[in-house]
């Protein structure tokens, strides 16, 4: 896209995107200036609702001239993909700024008249909002400010752009869901989380809400989940603005609680009103009212020898001293985001082990948890080490860190030292400059006993990130106690400290973790995505519901990751999973495993340039990971682009970090591009790796793919045995799993019932289980399949990928088989909105089509599985979706059948043809094989 000229624009960079577009700087080569173009993302362009909201934006806003509003200049249609033209603007949203902490009143009040006039100019003609919140508020670098995002506007029939550029009332409900709660959670009105019909009244009171975040730094109404904030907005009273921020006038806060009024009929009526009551206070203000500042943490003076061991009894945690020196004694924070630190080892004077490896992988946790501080990853360090010519578990002491600190080109480095003081403990932590070795900031705090270090260093640890220049609010915000974040024990806290990540070898150093503390949250956590990662999705379930349950007694940032997990694993809720992604990825816009993750789960539901476009982030954000590499190979395949995924995937090996996930898909590339040679490379790689049967297994597949299922038997046989050497008795029984599925679909349905059962017997996995019933059903073992599916549906009942895709499958087969292949289609209404990345339901809704004699329906099943066959090419294993190994060859022939049935026997003998130069290597006794042959003569005579 950068590069090209669009109509008459030229795209210059990318600034940005979210889930409902991208936006790019361009230059208008007719008049000679810089605009913003936000196209919608490729993967929504054939969603109708997504198209017309995007339209929705561009016509609501385009049909208001205000300075406080974005102004539209053009909107146009790029090859299928809409995009629309911006003033292109400098500056920041509302979200970055009050990010910072409170704002200065003045500025408060001076942007709430101007957004109160653009929401009335909207008003007046016609259209609300919906969706005002501090994201869709822009503040240019010269105070301005302009609402965004008219994407979920409600347009009145009556305003001025109604006669034709409007949709109506039916058409509003059908973009929104009747009775939906449309909006962004902690900014609804009561009635708009309500789901009921809206007027302006809903704007002025999220804009009352926004007012009460710029004047106080804090969301008014709070809570980790929807349902809380839902309950808050519906009954809470946020707690006074002047108790948060006592320079908020009094006038100020009655203006922000009039718009907070539940009852709509009670509050501002008109925003006119509300500007002039904001305007009459601006005006009425003295010049002497400033910002509420942000000021350090408040430090307590530290107490004689004499009463220090007699606080209240107790051995209590002491805060001793903060001293912060800034950069040639300026005002300046002394880091800002884009700085990178070092983390140094502690130093252990006490002559307690326990002390060794723990200290420093609790305060890396506990930073972790700062959005605004930016940790050099432990895998450039060990880069560094070997460059270095060290050993990559070497102690980073004060002297290494320097030189990695130069090498790196880092600004700062933290040191870390405990001590013993009698029977007590101090701490110290120091902030260095890594340029002149200058102490930037110092916290030192003293322990009363062994048990309370970990609490000690984290109210050091959250001291420190205030030191060092990040905001008071997200302190507060993202600040658990380190015992409550991570563990109290010290044993299990080295433990986990140990695991050399979500590696095989990992599993011990989790378990021990586990077994020194049963509610470590994180570690239950890090074992459910090494488990997965190993194909062991059984034992990954059980961990991700643990460490759910324990969700509360993790940081904030691994929450996140608790959450995802939870959702991906547990519900099989894409929605869900990619909203917590979301999250993530706003709060901790670094997290270099948030945008991997997003990666993963687009990739999952078929968005595959959703999936790249994270994963490049990822790569930028942590260059040092294999699995963006990975990942965005993943990708580029589902975009049937092989010379991007190899591009990428050689840069991955080139780089030291290849694994099986690269290895394998570049295996698959050569395999399908004929290259044997780029084949046996990625082969021989696998010789003797603990991944090595899944290999294997991989090989089965592509011997599918070309229809020699002799050859595809051996190697899923080889590959359930090597399997079976290993610790688990799942990953050979989804083996098994997968090859009965695929006999089932080429009609050896013996064969497929037989492969079935045996891994039914092997274990009772779900995820296995997920697959073996559709080959049950396929094979023709429909009473069978109807009780496994049922045992599925009682013990998952919430799991959505269960009963959004396999149970309607497993319906409709059965009913087909039953001969009722209108019962079979009602069934597969609930897949549609997962087949982009799910072949297996839109290939079944085409065999129900020419049963029913519907040769045009049917045409245009198989034509969509053949359309979306980078799904199939881009899934590894069928252990995360039952139809990512579909061979969607199949699918010419039933685009032959469907001609047929259509009398056009030319295109039929077209498809078989494909068909047959595909399987032209395939075994000659394969069921489908004979059918279609024996089809074809019956065309030529």
């Amino acid at each position: 896209m950068i590069g090209q000229t669009i109509s008459h624009y030229r795209v210059l960079e990318k600034l940005g995107g979210g889930g409902m577009g991208v936006v790019y700087r361009g230059e208008d080569t007719k008049l000679h200036r810089y605009v913003a173009l936000k196209f919608l993302p490729d993967d929504m362009t054939d969603d109708r609702q997504a198209v017309e909201r995007f339209m929705r934006e561009a016509r609501a806003a385009a049909a208001l001239e205000h300075p406080n509003i974005c102004s539209i200049h053009d909107i146009g249609d790029h090859r299928g993909r809409p995009f629309i033209v911006m003033e292109l603007m400098r500056g920041s949203t509302l979200k970055q700024v009050i990010r910072r902490g409170p704002m200065k009143i003045d500025d408060v009040l001076e942007l709430g008249v101007q957004l109160a006039d653009a929401l009335d100019a909207a008003h007046q003609a016609g259209i609300v909002h919906r969706d005002i919140k501090p994201a869709n508020i822009f503040v240019t670098d010269r105070g301005q400010a302009k609402v965004l995002d008219f994407g979920l506007a409600k347009l009145s029939p009556s305003g001025p752009v109604a006669p034709d550029a409007t949709e109506t009332a039916s058409e509003d409900e059908q973009l929104t869901s009747p009775g939906s709660a449309l909006g962004t959670v902690a900014y609804m009105s009561p009635e708009q989380a309500r789901g009921e019909d809206l007027d302006p009244r809903t704007d002025l009171f999220s804009l009352g809400v926004v007012l009460y975040e710029m004047a106080t730094g804090r969301p008014a109404f709070p809570g980790s989940t929807s349902a809380v904030i839902f309950d808050a907005i519906f009954h809470d009273t946020p707690t006074a603005a002047v108790r948060l921020n006592p320079n908020v006038p009094q006038d100020l806060e009655g203006i922000i609680d009039k718009a907070l009024v539940k009852d709509r009929e009670l509050r501002y009526q008109h925003a006119s009103g509300m500007r002039s009551d904001l305007k009459r206070l601006s005006k009425e203000g003295d010049s002497g009212r400033s910002a509420a500042s942000t000021p350090l943490p408040t430090v307590a003076p530290r107490p004689s020898n004499s009463g220090r061991l007699n606080l209240a009894g107790a051995a209590a945690v002491i805060l001793v001293v903060a001293l912060v020196w800034q950069f040639f004694g300026s005002g300046n924070p002394l880091l800002d985001e884009t700085d990178v630190i070092l983390l140094a080892d502690f130093v252990n004077t006490t002559g307690d082990d326990d002390f060794d490896g723990t200290l420093e992988a609790a305060l890396a946790l506990r930073l972790d948890e700062s959005p605004f501080l930016n940790i050099l990853p432990g895998r450039r360090v060990q880069e560094i080490l070997g460059l270095m010519g060290r050993e990559s578990d070497e102690r980073i002491t004060p002297s290494i860190g320097e030189e990695i600190c130069t090498r790196a080109g880092l600004k700062a480095m933290i040191t870390g030292e405990i001590a013993s003081l009698g029977s007590n403990y101090i701490v110290t932590l120091n902030a260095v400059n890594c340029g002149t070795g200058e102490v930037l900031a110092r916290e030192q705090v003293e322990s009363g006993t062994k048990e309370e270090v970990l609490r000690a260093l984290g109210e050091a640890a959250a001291n420190m990130r205030g030191n060092l220049g990040e905001s008071i609010r997200t302190i507060e915000e993202l600040n658990r106690p380190l015992e409550e974040a991570t563990t109290t024990s010290l044993e299990a806290l080295r433990a986990l400290s140990l695991a050399p990540g979500f590696q095989v070898d990992s599993i011990l150093f989790y378990r021990r973790a586990i077994e020194l503390d049963p509610n470590f949250a994180e570690a239950h956590s890090r074992l459910a995505g090494t488990y997965a990662n190993i194909s062991e999705f059984e034992i990954a379930i059980e961990s991700a519901i643990r460490s759910f349950e324990l969700r509360d007694r993790v940081s904030e940032r691994e929450r996140f990751a608790v959450l995802a997990r939870y959702h991906q694993f547990v519900t099989g809720d894409f929605g869900a999973e990619l909203d917590t992604l979301q999250q993530w990825i706003e709060t901790y816009p670094r997290e270099a495993r948030a945008y991997n993750f997003r990666s993963v789960t687009l990739r999952r539901v078929g968005q595959f340039e959703g999936s790249a476009a994270e994963a490049t982030e990822s790569m930028r954000l942590d260059p040092t990971s294999g699995n963006p590499y990975s990942n965005l190979v993943g990708a580029h395949i589902g975009l049937l682009q092989f010379d991007d995924a190899k591009r990428v995937g050689e840069a991955g090996i080139e780089a030291g970090l290849d694994n099986y996930f690269l290895r394998v898909r570049l295996y698959r590339i050569a395999f399908i591009e004929g290259d044997a040679d780029e084949a046996a490379r990625h082969l021989e790689w696998a010789n003797g790796r603990p991944t090595e049967y899944r290999f294997l297994a991989a090989q089965a597949g592509t011997s599918v793919f070309t229809g020699r299922l002799g050859e595809a038997r051996q190697l899923y046989s080889r590959a359930a045995a090597l399997a079976a050497q290993g610790p688990s008795a799942e990953n050979p029984a989804r083996i098994m799993a997968e090859q009965a599925w695929i006999e089932a679909l080429v009609g050896n349905t013996s064969t497929a019932v037989e492969k079935a059962n045996e891994a039914l017997e092997t274990h009772p996995g779900r995820s296995l289980r997920m697959i073996a019933v559709l080959a049950l059903a396929l094979g023709g073992a429909a009473g069978q399949a109807e009780e496994v599916l049922a045992e599925l549906v009682s013990q998952n009942p919430d799991h959505l990928s269960l009963k959004t895709t396999t149970a309607p499958t497993v319906r409709a087969i059965i009913a087909l088989a039953q001969g009722s292949p209108e019962e079979a289609l009602v069934y597969l209404q609930a897949a549609t909105a997962y087949e982009r990345s799910n072949l297996g339901p839109t290939y079944v809704r085409g065999l129900a089509h020419l049963a029913l004699g519907q040769g045009p329906e049917a045409a245009a099943a198989f034509q969509q599985v053949l359309d979306n066959r980078g799904a199939a090419l881009a899934r590894l294993r069928t252990s995360s979706a039952p139809f990512g190994g579909f061979p969607f060859q199949l699918a010419h022939v039933g685009l032959a059948r469907a001609h047929a049935l259509q009398g056009n026997a030319d295109l039929a003998r077209e498809s078989y043809d494909r068909f047959f130069e595909l399987w032209s290597g395939a075994d000659a006794d394969v069921p489908i094989i004979e059918e279609a042959r024996a089809e074809y003569r019956q065309l030529s005579n």
